[in-house]
């Protein structure tokens, strides 16, 4: 495993066990200590997407299983994925899982 890799992977992990935490490419290239550039290209390169694809797929992920295990409500479980606009967070949520986060709920539990 190269040193990129393992710097990597910190900031990949610090976004899954933090979903919440305001991300930005400037972010998580100072977490892998790498520079900008250099981050979002090795990002790219090892994991087949850019760092803001990869956050947002992370937050729909810890979303639709927050759904599924827990009765919070759809404001919540959005807040508590980084989302402050739980309309934006329904939209995205939809764009990746085809169904609204109720309808996801509802049909899970069917």
């Amino acid at each position: 495993v190269s040193l990129p890799s393992l710097r990597l992977s910190r900031s990949t992990h610090q976004i899954i066990l933090h979903p919440s935490e305001k991300y930005t490419p400037q972010k998580m290239a100072e977490m892998a200590d790498l520079s900008k550039q250099r981050f979002s290209s090795l990002f790219k390169i090892n994991m087949g997407k850019t760092p803001m694809e990869y956050v947002r797929e992370i937050r729909l992920t810890t979303a639709a299983r927050a759904l599924l295990v827990s009765n919070d409500n759809i404001n919540d479980i959005a807040y508590a994925c980084g989302y402050e606009d739980t309309n934006y967070f329904i939209r995205e949520f939809k764009s990746a899982f085809g169904f609204t986060p109720n309808q996801y709920r509802k049909v899970a539990r069917e």
